[in-house]
């Protein structure tokens, strides 16, 4: 009887301890099931996130794909527009040149109308004093002439309103006329 108590005890006592090992591994098991459950919902939240930020990066892209595409039509923009300024400075470049040579020629062409407009004083204060002249010798030699005094006084009439009128266009020019190229003009007229 001993031994079989002993037996007994031995087995309760292996019955015991088999028991403890596995409420140990029980609660192990549980303590573990727990923690993987626990892994999995941070796995779970994770992958939310994880596509939450790849949607967010994805939609970046397109943004940034999208801005790409807008500075190039804009570099290009910038390059035709770039290019019209300089074919437009070219032609103002142009037009510049040939204004200052239609300017130049403009006062070339006055200083010859000045030219001409003392030229044509200067003969019709000749022509009145060939008039008067011709009138004088006439009367010395007895024979009034009443168109010579008619021609005189139309003379002296044209000649006023030619002074009013050349002083009106010497108001109004733009350009100063210079006295040497009235001499160049008066010298290859000679």
């Amino acid at each position: 009887m001993n031994l079989i108590r002993k037996a007994m005890i031995k087995n309760l006592l292996l019955l015991f301890f088999s028991i403890t090992v596995l409420n140990g591994s029980l609660a192990y098991a549980q303590s573990k099931k727990e923690i993987i459950e626990k892994l999995n919902h941070q796995a779970d939240s994770l992958k939310k996130a994880l596509s939450s930020k790849t949607e967010t990066i994805k939609q970046l892209e397109l943004k940034v794909s999208k801005l790409q595409s807008t500075i190039e039509a804009a570099k290009d923009t910038v390059e035709s527009l770039e290019a019209k300024m300089d074919s437009i400075s070219k032609s103002f470049a142009g037009k510049a040149t040939a204004i200052d040579s239609l300017t130049t020629e403009l006062t070339k062409v006055r200083t010859v109308f000045e030219y001409f407009k003392a030229e044509e004083r200067r003969l019709s204060a000749k022509n009145e004093s060939l008039i008067l002249e011709i009138s004088s010798l006439k009367q010395k030699l007895g024979e009034p002439d009443p168109t010579v005094a008619k021609d005189t006084a139309i003379a002296k009439d044209t000649t006023v309103a030619k002074d009013a009128a050349v002083a009106k266009e010497e108001k109004t020019a733009e350009v100063p006329v210079k006295p040497a190229v009235a001499e160049e003009v008066k010298s290859g007229q000679k």
